[in-house]
């Protein structure tokens, strides 16, 4: 019987000590998801980018349920074959964009930040996001997302295919949650081309080239895009023609990013055009990269293959009182001149969401009218 009771002992404390070197998931998210499908696109001829046919949906997370808060945590986007869906046909991917009601989120969440009204960018070459374990954005459920979509053909003639893209947002209930979440927001670097004004730096009345670097250089405008100006004037374009042969471009992003505080980036992901090379975010005041991507083409075609993303639960440093530059550096192996963007957007740790007083309405209004001077 001794011998027994020890043989019980031993097995309980292998048993122990197992569980101890692989503890249990007790944590794990109740992830859902919303499925969002465009209307069909017909793909008739060579579309370049932002030239194909496009769509724009409107939608919330939840219906027919009282307003609940939840946390996006994911976004994937797939373009399929109309004929067969299971057919995948990455190749006709221009971008996926999910937008909100700004106006309408700052006052539910009583922000004084002002952040871009993006939430995601996919495009061909990155068609998933996952924010690193224990991080989503925070939304309510009755919220209105605006889902702009479009498709491209950069390489066969006189196709005639029709295509639908398939939209994925996970999601999970704060309701549901055993531990608590950590709260992103996003802010974007975006590169600009100077098309009018004395200098190319946005946002400053005199630039310095040893504090703000080189700033935006004078580009040509695309077709139909839209004139950015700052507030001194000057007139730049985030979508701009590149001639052929190896450029570089170079931004001072600090003013559009409008840091509200220090904080740090948990997930940064790029929106670039085909024959793009790297997309890189770089802190003028000690020359560290804060992160650069480097982007794989598609080989004997013209197309994204790859590009990178850099997702990390300890986070990238950035600090509101430091100036940052985004670099894109464009290959154009073509005759003739390309349009092409350059975005890094950045998510970060949101130190403004405030659980406890998410449902009173009242002193979210009137702290999102507090106003918040950007720098100069």
């Amino acid at each position: 019987m001794k011998n027994l009771h020890k043989k019980l002992l031993h097995s309980l404390i292998l048993v122990s000590v197992f569980f101890a070197h692989f503890p249990l998931e007790v944590s794990a998210l109740q992830i859902e998801k919303k499925t969002i499908v465009t209307p069909l696109f017909h793909i008739d001829k060579i579309y370049t980018s932002m030239m194909g046919p496009s769509s724009s949906q409107k939608f919330s997370l939840i219906e027919n349920e009282p307003r609940q808060l939840l946390w996006i945590t994911g976004y994937k986007s797939r373009v399929l074959d109309a004929n067969d869906p299971k057919t995948e046909l990455k190749d006709f991917m221009c971008h996926s964009n999910l937008n909100i009601d700004i106006k309408n989120h700052r006052t539910l969440f009583g922000w004084r930040q002002y952040p871009s009204e993006r939430f995601f960018t996919l495009s061909e070459g990155r068609e998933a996001i996952n924010f690193p374990k224990g991080f989503g954005i925070p939304v309510y459920s009755d919220e209105i997302f605006k889902l702009d979509s479009q498709a491209l053909n950069h390489n066969i003639e006189n196709p005639n295919v029709r295509v639908k893209i398939e939209n994925v947002i996970s999601f999970v209930r704060n309701k549901s949650l055993k531990t608590p979440m950590k709260p992103l927001v996003m802010s974007a670097a975006n590169g600009l081309a100077l098309l009018k004004g004395k200098d190319g730096y946005y946002g400053v009345l005199s630039g310095d080239h040893s504090k703000h670097g080189a700033g935006s250089s004078k580009g040509v405008n695309a077709h139909n895009a839209k004139v950015r100006k700052d507030i001194f004037g000057r007139e730049f374009t985030g979508h701009w023609e590149v001639p052929p042969g190896r450029h570089t471009y170079k931004t001072l992003v600090t003013r559009w990013m409008n840091l509200p505080y220090d904080t740090s980036a948990h997930f940064i992901s790029a929106h670039v055009h085909p024959f793009a090379e790297s997309l890189e975010l770089k802190d003028l005041k000690t020359g560290n990269i804060i992160f650069k991507t480097k982007i794989e083409n598609q080989k004997n075609k013209i197309g994204l293959a790859l590009v990178p993303t850099l997702s990390s639960e300890e986070g990238k440093p950035l600090y509101k009182d430091r100036e940052y530059e985004l670099i894109s550096v464009y290959n154009n192996t073509s005759n003739k001149p390309i349009t092409v963007m350059a975005v890094m957007f950045l998510y970060l740790f949101d130190k403004e969401f405030d659980q406890t007083n998410l449902n009173n309405s009242t002193l979210n209004w009137f702290k999102s009218l507090i106003p918040r001077i950007p720098k100069i």
